[in-house]
């Protein structure tokens, strides 16, 4: 049974990895459509400007969830090792947990 938490704790340290490159492409194509929204020029009209501007926010809104989880998997599961068994650690993780899910699924 020892063996199994390392490997857990490189599965999780796995899946914070790519929840934080995921957050660093979503960043990146947040400010290619943005930039797009604001440049002047084009036959585009403002209407859909304001659309993808308005897209763009919302995809770094989702890239700081993604990078939120990212950092929650990290402090509770990889740097604590600790087996949350009782209530009040329970609680103490799924609060931030559950706020970065209701606001992700909000958007």
């Amino acid at each position: 049974m020892r063996f199994i938490f390392p490997l857990l704790t490189v599965v999780y340290a796995t899946v914070a990895l790519v929840f934080g490159l995921a957050s660093l492409a979503l960043v990146g194509l947040a400010a290619v459509e943005l930039w797009h929204a604001v440049t002047p020029g084009g036959t585009t009209a403002l209407s859909a400007r304001a659309a993808a501007a308005i897209e763009s926010i919302g995809l770094i809104t989702v890239a700081l969830m993604a990078l939120e989880m990212s950092q929650t998997v990290v402090e509770e599961e990889v740097l604590r090792r600790v087996h949350v068994s009782a209530p009040t650690p329970v609680r103490r993780y799924l609060s931030p947990f559950l706020v970065v899910v209701l606001v992700a699924l909000s958007i």
